[in-house]
């Protein structure tokens, strides 16, 4: 395989597989108001809130396989915290917009608690987040086109008490805390081919794991 083409499209495939499959199985029950709305309250509803879920989870796959001619083929795969137990800490939030908005994605939330106080704005990168994502009129993230949907992956507390009051002395260590808010331990058996019958099975890659820890995961579905 071309290790500069191919290869490396599929290794961002592989990553890909189990975090989409993170925000499609929440296994903590969510409740939620349902209220009956005829035609006419409807017209004067517009949604900008979005939805925000809250992520609590421990996943285990033994076989993912993708069929075409031939397939491609994931055996035992995992994702949990380091050291086991769950990958919690999560928050998605999903919105769509209608090109004029603000909407969180990337690290836009660095330059937000660098605005609140609790992270030091000289530093260099919290510097380079304001510079990037805050949009001079108090809201910090990006603006998309009419129509787009954004899903955006970060942790619910980004390690910081909100509880107590900010303070200089604290900007280091809130920053350390936030980069280690979301720990998460990927791993996977195998990934390989498959022949079309299924008689023969080469093996690309064994024992794959990886440590690590999650800034942010954005997902852009673009109208059009």
């Amino acid at each position: 395989m071309n290790r500069n083409g191919h290869y490396t499209k599929t290794i961002k495939q592989r990553i890909a597989v189990p975090l989409v499959c993170l925000l499609c199985v929440v296994f903590q029950p969510a409740n939620a108001e349902l209220l009956l709305l005829d035609d006419s309250t409807m017209a004067k509803v517009t949604g900008r809130s979005g939805l925000t879920i809250d992520i609590e989870t421990m996943l285990t796959i033994a076989e993912i396989e993708y069929v075409d001619e031939g397939s491609m083929v994931w055996k035992d795969i995992s994702l949990t915290g380091i050291g086991g137990g769950l990958l919690d800490n999560l928050r998605a939030k999903v919105d769509s917009t209608d090109g004029n908005e603000t909407i969180a994605v990337g690290f836009s939330e660095v330059a937000m608690y660098a605005d609140l106080g609790y992270f030091d704005a000289s530093e260099a990168d919290v510097a380079w987040a304001i510079a990037e994502y805050a949009d001079g009129s108090g809201g910090y993230g990006k603006q998309f086109g009419d129509g787009d949907a954004i899903i955006h992956v970060t942790s619910q507390d980004m390690g910081i008490d909100l509880s107590v009051a900010p303070n200089p002395a604290d900007y280091a260590a809130n920053l350390q805390a936030y980069k280690n808010a979301v720990d998460l331990h990927y791993q996977e058996g195998m990934f390989g081919l498959r022949s079309s019958d299924g008689s023969v099975e080469t093996a690309l890659s064994e024992n794959f794991s990886v440590e690590a820890y999650l800034g942010y995961f954005d997902i852009i579905l673009k109208n059009n």
